[in-house]
């Protein structure tokens, strides 16, 4: 499954948090007006690389395009995580950000600190949205942990005789292996593994090819009911592409 963790809860050392506040405030008052204006319309999905698509795709129709926003969006969720984490409103975290910033000289002449201070001001505001988003989270997370990765390997086993002197027959055996990420933050990936063979390969195509038939069948009626889906595109894709 894609990583999908927009918000984290995590409190970030103040050098992070300082970097990520640099980085909006270096680029241009527009490019971060126009992504606020893009979380404030947008649905957000649980993938960046979604959400950057989406909000390059806005930036164009608006005539204001935005190069590279991948680090403007991982700044601005990266404070929305942190502000939940410390408990803060916006106001002051922004408020304590632009206020350290002045202590350690960091902002340009050219800067404009009011205008910063309310656009930013603006992106904490949308709470039930970004609210909305740390739920759909902890949902696709679940209490199970999730797909990471797998891999596989067939190999030939011989049988020696008595004596181990000669090769009197052999076995082929499959293995499987899944690399598990636990739904706990922080915990490192499980590997589990277990044999397969012909039969039992076929029953377990079987059943994950049912299993997405079901999703795609649901996907099907939940968009018909115009309810929007929050899982990365990804996710839904019946190739796996986005």
């Amino acid at each position: 499954m894609e990583s999908h963790t927009l918000i984290s809860r995590d409190v970030v050392p103040l050098h992070l948090a300082r970097q990520f506040f640099s980085t909006l405030v270096r680029r241009p008052a527009v490019e971060l007006a126009t992504a606020v204006d893009w979380v404030q319309a947008a649905t957000i999905t649980l993938s960046l690389a979604d959400c950057v698509r989406s909000l390059s795709a806005y930036a164009e129709e608006q005539g204001a395009p935005i190069e590279n926003s991948q680090p403007l969006l991982e700044s601005l969720f990266s404070l929305e995580g942190l502000r939940v984490s410390l408990g803060w409103s916006g106001a002051e975290l922004v408020a304590f950000l632009i206020d350290d910033a002045r202590t350690e000289d960091t902002f340009s002449p050219t800067v404009d600190v009011n205008e910063i201070r309310d656009t930013l001001i603006r992106f904490f505001n949308n709470t039930d949205k970004l609210e909305q988003t740390l739920k759909a989270q902890r949902i696709y997370d679940g209490a199970l942990p999730s797909f990471e990765s797998c891999s596989s390997l067939v190999d030939f086993r011989p049988v020696f005789d008595t004596r181990r002197e000669r090769i009197t027959g052999g076995i082929i055996s499959a293995s499987l292996f899944l690399q598990l990420r636990s739904p706990q933050p922080g915990a490192s990936v499980e590997q589990r593994s277990f044999q397969l063979d012909v039969s039992d390969i076929r029953r377990l195509s079987d059943e994950l090819q049912q299993l997405k038939s079901k999703i795609l069948a649901l996907r099907a009626i939940v968009e018909e009911r115009d309810v929007p889906l929050l899982n990365p595109a990804k996710s839904l894709s019946e190739d796996g592409q986005n």
